[in-house]
């Protein structure tokens, strides 16, 4: 009786698998036949015989047979068509299709971004409607998708995708995508462009984001902008910001460049900020700057912000500023600021400074202004000078 059994649960069973054995034999023939067709028409591509790769990854794309390789198929049939170079709306569409019907495939970032250097293509040959479709890649793709787009709306090269590069302002919150917005508005460089570029400055609420825009100020040098980035020097808290804003109004220069940044070394910046800010007074130049650097020498507390002043000082090059420079050679109660003053007075066949450098190489109480302000005077090389070093040879070696 048991015997029987058994052999009957044996005959049931072999019923129940048997179907499923043969059916997961027929699947596995079809996957091992779809693979065979994917990697021959993926020899095609490496061939580069790209008519030919992108028939056989059509019919390979459009078979139920191709199960996981369907989008695979469907994405090396776009960049065969793309690679054809016959028609770019074809192969634009082609990605567009591949993105609608597989969007969670490992392919749909690359045709996306496919999408967003053929759109480049076409709206630069006059087909602009394209632009509309790099515009929605732009809200609804990751950042680095997002940014390939906006520098395609960017190469447009008009006013005409301003209104995108503002709705993306508005809509976005990462700084990545404002910032590759700042640069393409610098790309385009229109009056237009350059006052999104000073409203982004003024209002943005990423410091980073202001920062690309007051560069991009800078490199433009928009002089429309000079008011406006002089409040924000000083006005903003953000230290990046302020020397950002420093820079600027140094590559805008001007009157108005000049007053914003003698205000705002006279207030409460941060000090790595107002040590460029003297570095750029002293590039701009003027009366107001050396009785500025002058006070500044006496008045502030950071060391930094008197070095640069010291260079601002040789910087504006005139008789004034040398006669500052040498009052800080003989005066200052700082080592370090004497050390840069006599630097700084080694000017070849100019003796102005040469008195004080002698009595600083003879006398000083730090050694390294003295060996400073020797080197000096060996760099002015004017028979002065050398007569000065003789004096400075004797004395030291006890000779005279």
């Amino acid at each position: 009786m048991n015997a029987r059994r058994i052999q009957y649960g044996a005959s049931v069973l072999m019923l129940i698998v048997a179907p499923v054995a043969s059916a997961f034999a027929q699947n596995a023939d079809r996957i091992a036949e779809a693979r065979a067709q994917y990697d021959e028409a993926y020899r095609l591509v490496l061939s580069e015989n790209w008519l030919d790769a992108a028939s056989r990854f059509q019919a390979l794309a459009a078979s139920e047979a191709a199960g996981e390789l369907m989008d695979d198929a469907a994405f090396w049939r776009c960049y065969a068509v793309e690679k054809q170079g016959e028609s770019a709306e074809r192969a634009f569409h082609c990605y567009e299709e591949l993105r609608e019907q597989h969007g969670n495939s490992e392919w749909a970032d690359d045709a996306a971004s496919a999408l967003v250097r053929l759109g480049k293509e076409l709206s630069v040959s006059g087909s602009g409607e394209y632009l509309a479709e790099v515009e929605s890649m732009v809200r609804n793709q990751n950042d680095q998708v997002a940014v390939a787009a906006i520098h395609a709306l960017a190469n447009a090269g008009n006013n005409d995708v301003l209104p995108a590069l503002e709705r993306t302002l508005e809509r976005s919150s990462s700084p990545v995508v404002k910032r590759a917005v700042v640069q393409s508005l610098y790309q385009i460089n229109t009056t237009e462009a350059r006052d999104l570029l000073i409203d982004i400055a003024r209002t943005d609420t990423e410091p980073r984001v202001r920062v690309e825009a007051l560069r991009a100020l800078g490199s433009l040098e928009a002089r429309e902008a000079g008011p406006i980035i002089a409040d924000i020097l000083n006005s903003a808290d953000d230290p990046n910001v302020q020397r950002a804003s420093v820079h600027a109004l140094h590559s805008i220069g001007g009157r108005t460049a000049s007053r914003a940044l003698l205000e705002f070394i006279r207030g409460d910046g941060s000090s790595s900020a107002k040590r460029d800010a003297v570095y750029a007074a002293g590039e701009i130049g003027g009366e107001d700057v050396l009785q500025a650097m002058s006070q500044l020498l006496v008045q502030s507390d950071a060391l930094e912000v008197k070095v640069a002043a010291v260079h601002a000082l040789h910087r504006l090059d005139s008789a004034t500023s040398r006669r500052e420079l040498i009052r800080v050679l003989t005066e200052s109660d700082e080592p370090r600021i004497r050390r840069v003053a006599a630097m700084t007075l080694a000017e070849p066949e100019n003796n102005e400074g040469v008195d004080a450098l002698k009595a600083a190489a003879l006398g000083d109480p730090s050694q390294q202004v003295r060996e400073s302000a020797v080197h000096a005077l060996s760099e002015i090389g004017t028979a002065e000078a050398r007569a000065a070093l003789q004096d400075v040879l004797l004395e030291s070696t006890g000779a005279r």
